[in-house]
């Protein structure tokens, strides 16, 4: 994975919710591109789908 992130031209990867964000850093070595997203399931209902939404389209739109 990191010969890959090495060569192409990735500027972020968002991880969907806590826990996938932490085995990402492990795997990519604390990889700066790395950025966490609140969750979206509803099991993990700590925010509205109304913030998640807003949540999302913030950190998403700075990247396209």
């Amino acid at each position: 994975m990191n010969e890959i992130l090495n060569i192409a031209d990735i500027k972020i990867i968002f991880k969907k919710g806590k826990k996938s964000y932490e085995v990402a850093r492990k795997i990519l070595n604390d990889d700066n591109r790395l950025m966490a997203l609140n969750s979206t399931s509803s099991a993990n209902a700590r925010m509205s789908f109304d913030d998640l939404i807003c949540e999302w389209s913030d950190n998403l739109l700075k990247f396209l």
